[in-house]
């Protein structure tokens, strides 16, 4: 009989929550259908997988990740002011606009202005969870192990 428990590698599905520590509900899917992942394969970061390593169907974790662990810290080296007319005219500028940026290597960067002071505009390019410890819940609805690799 193998070992039903999450590890590196396996498929699992999970429902799980995301609320930082002042209690506001960030992310749930706890009432939809379960996510899938496969541990290790990087769309979770290591932060949270960690903590479903060993688990069993049925099982429940209540974990606060921190910051570190999760979205990383808020750098002021990822705050960046910019003058007004380096945006398009037809853009309703406003604090909270999340805005797309090409980087230098022409992939897509969100910012969001953070602060308009006349010509001036600040935009925030640190991922919206940075600098926050959350709290992280998640039950385990289905493991499927990883397919032995055939050696034909």
């Amino acid at each position: 009989m193998s070992d039903n428990r999450v590890n590196k590698g396996t498929k699992v599905a999970i429902n799980f929550s995301l609320t930082m520590e002042d209690g506001q509900l960030v992310d749930s899917n706890f009432e939809k259908a379960p996510a899938d992942l496969i541990i290790g394969e990087g769309t979770m970061s290591d932060g949270f997988e960690k903590h479903l390593i060993g688990l069993i169907v049925g099982q429940e974790i209540e974990v606060m990740v921190p910051f570190e662990q999760a979205f990383g810290e808020s750098r002021d080296a990822n705050i960046r002011e910019f003058s007004r007319d380096q945006f398009d005219k037809g853009i309703g500028l406003e604090k909270g606009l999340m805005i797309s940026f090409a980087d230098k290597a022409n992939s897509e960067l969100p910012g969001v202005i953070v602060e308009m002071n006349g010509d001036l505009i600040t935009v925030d390019f640190n991922h919206p969870l940075a600098g926050h410890n959350l709290l992280f819940k998640a039950r385990v609805d289905k493991i499927t192990q990883p397919m032995p690799e055939s050696s034909s």
